[in-house]
């Protein structure tokens, strides 16, 4: 398995069609989706507890621990016996500096990029120089482009983008309206491609939705 398919398998759809057979290498990616997942939101585990979580049997925690390390999306810290009987477990982490994705934030007088690792490492956040409804979509796209070459420099290898917008967003990524910004009928997906990274994953979504949404995934104000 690659680090993208993992990834995607991660962040995207990990569902196999009812009339197919799953394949080793679709039970393999799966795997180890969902231990990176687990790791990404739940912070550094035990070896044996990552066992117990996912119900897999020591040895393919084993095996997925092993490749996630070899792919650079995980980490494993040498056990410590913490006084009890029998060997202890090595914890697992996420690799924060294995691969990073960008937020955007598009409000009304400011706009923001952060690259973030996983498990939520924030590796940097800068406030671009723009006022989004002064500027318009254009001038706004071309800012953060700029500002996104400066942040990204030296940085691992992007693998999303997320861009949150303050105004009514469609599951297609189009902008209804605005009202603050005064944009409308926006395709978010054209204003972005003038920037993001090629072949990158995007995903929009209004801003109030989205922080409800990270607020689920890992606690109030994380």
């Amino acid at each position: 398995a690659t680090s993208g398919a993992v990834l995607h398998n991660m962040f995207g759809s990990t569902t196999i069609a009812p009339t197919s057979t799953p394949t080793t290498t679709d039970l393999r990616r799966t795997n180890l989706s969902a231990v990176l997942r687990l790791l990404h939101e739940g912070g550094p585990q035990r070896r044996a507890d990552l066992t117990d979580t996912t119900g897999l049997n020591r040895s393919t925690v084993l095996s997925v621990v092993d490749e996630l390390s070899e792919l650079g999306l995980a980490t494993e810290t040498t056990p410590v016996s913490d006084g009890t009987r029998g060997r202890p477990s090595a914890v697992v982490s996420a690799n924060s500096d294995g691969v990073v994705a960008i937020g955007v934030e598009v409000a009304v007088d400011r706009a923001r990029i952060a690259v973030i690792g996983l498990g939520g490492a924030m590796h940097r956040s800068i406030d671009v120089d723009v006022n989004p409804a002064k500027a318009g979509p254009s001038e706004t796209a071309r800012a953060i482009g700029e500002a996104s070459v400066g942040v990204l420099a030296g940085r691992p290898t992007v693998i999303g983008v997320g861009i949150a917008v303050h105004g009514m967003v469609d599951h297609q990524g189009q902008l209804t309206v605005g009202p603050n910004l005064g944009w409308s009928s926006l395709d978010l997906g054209d204003a972005a491609s003038e920037w993001q990274p090629a072949d990158v994953p995007t995903f929009f979504g209004n801003d109030a939705a989205l922080g409800a949404r990270g607020e689920y995934r890992r606690g109030v104000g994380r």
